[in-house]
């Protein structure tokens, strides 16, 4: 346990959290800080989107791959997460997270633009990932099956066993499910929808992403106004600990560090996971997929990360389930109990498609999509009756592994993106 603990830091601590900033500011400034003085144009090329997408072979629609995408990065990480960043960083912590998050917001816009611009048609839709430019970008196949490989172990590990554990403990402490029943009946869901493919995830997400945010978010609204007399006073302490954490172990350097993990690691900016759900998109831009893929990361950190932070700091409390028992009760803790069953069982599905994906771009056999399905079932089982904290270790290390070529291709493909964005900001401009 000790060797493996030493391989995760050296593989997915400080060099890993550094060099990924230090990318996505390298392609901020490539695309003129793009994420922030654009960012009026991101919404109206999305949400506000008047165009109606041509059919273009694009198996699922823009807004599926969003939720679809945004199902599997959420998870119980964006309830729990931001609250252990502020025990081990201070307040000061959640700014550092807003600054990750802008950066964070290009590494994923440059992961969708690569998706689309280099997917490649196959029987139904499009076939795109992370894997695809980074065989392009790399020039070896052999580089994208590496990333495959580890992608799939990935999935299984903290996609699928991490959110299990988190959502059978929550079934048994709030509603009385035993373990054993959580993990049949998710298992047999999740079977279920990875058998149905992409069509399948995005049917669920467009249905159940918006209820089980707004289930969330509505939550944190009634800890802010039980304690809106805290919240400015919050605010203040996100600021002024940013830059003076002098409670913080590891001073100002561990308050940063502490946030831009969590900035970048809950919404696997930089990662290149995501990719494969948004090449599925019937959008033809590869710049305007991208800007779906910057507001998952808005919408990750600004709104749910941010709302959680605040929730906790108003009301004085160590965890979300406090802050929500604090403020509400009883009823309360139901809330985020479900919250937390719902954001896992998303997530779960959302990598069942990623992991498929992996899966499939290594063995092309005609069975290989079931073959996943049913090793993923099984792993939703396994996860949800029994906690593996070494496979969690196996799984962080190859999260960390996976950003080594993602990262690598992201700047060798820089021109490309910086073309791409260019070619749409000119468009937009011509046609008004």
């Amino acid at each position: 346990m000790e060797l493996l603990n030493a391989v995760r830091t050296a593989v997915f601590g400080t060099p890993t959290v550094i060099f990924i900033i230090a990318v996505g500011i390298y392609l901020s400034a490539s695309n003129g800080f793009f994420q922030l003085f654009r960012f009026p144009l991101v919404i109206k090329s999305t949400f506000l989107s008047k165009e109606k997408d041509k059919e273009s072979g694009g198996t699922i629609s823009a807004p599926a791959s969003f939720f679809s995408s945004l199902a599997a990065t959420i998870g119980t990480g964006s309830i729990t997460g931001v609250a252990a960043a502020i025990t081990l960083g201070g307040a000061g912590a959640v700014f550092w997270m807003w600054v990750a998050g802008i950066v964070g917001m290009m590494l994923s816009y440059a992961e969708g633009v690569l998706s689309v611009r280099f997917r490649k048609k196959d029987k139904g839709g499009y076939d795109g990932s992370a894997m695809h430019y980074i065989e392009k970008a790399l020039k070896s196949k052999r580089a994208g099956v590496l990333y495959a490989v580890l992608l799939v172990g990935a999935s299984l590990g903290m996609g699928n066993i991490a959110q299990g554990s988190a959502m059978a403990l929550a079934c048994e402490d709030t509603f009385g499910i035993s373990k054993t029943a959580c993990g049949i009946i998710a298992g047999s869901l999740v079977l279920v929808v990875s058998m149905g493919g992409i069509k399948s995830l995005a049917s669920l997400s467009l249905r159940l992403v918006p209820i089980m945010s707004a289930l969330y978010i509505g939550g944190c609204l009634v800890c802010l106004w039980v304690s809106r007399a805290n919240l400015l006073p919050a605010l203040s302490s996100i600021v002024s600990g940013a830059v003076s954490p002098r409670a913080v172990s590891g001073g100002l350097l561990g308050c940063m560090m502490t946030g831009f993990r969590r900035g970048i690691f809950s919404t696997e900016a930089g990662l290149g996971t995501t990719g494969c759900v948004h090449a599925k998109s019937s959008v033809q831009s590869p710049a305007r997929q991208g800007m779906w893929c910057m507001l998952e990361v808005f919408t990750d950190t600004f709104v749910i990360g941010t709302l959680t932070a605040l929730a906790v700091l108003s009301t004085g409390a160590d965890t979300v389930w406090q802050s929500f028992s604090m403020s509400m009760g009883k009823g309360g803790e139901t809330v985020c109990s479900l919250a937390s069953i719902l954001f896992a069982f998303a997530s779960i599905c959302g990598f069942s498609a990623i992991g498929k994906s992996a899966f499939c771009y290594i063995s092309k056999g005609r069975h290989s999509g079931t073959v996943f399905s049913l090793l993923f079932c099984y792993a939703v089982y396994f996860g949800c009756v029994i906690r593996l904290d070494t496979a969690l270790l196996v799984s962080d290390i190859l999260n960390g592994l996976m950003a080594l070529p993602n990262l690598t291709a992201l700047i060798i493909l820089a021109p490309v993106i910086k073309e791409e964005t260019r070619r749409f900001i000119a468009h937009r401009e011509r046609d008004g």
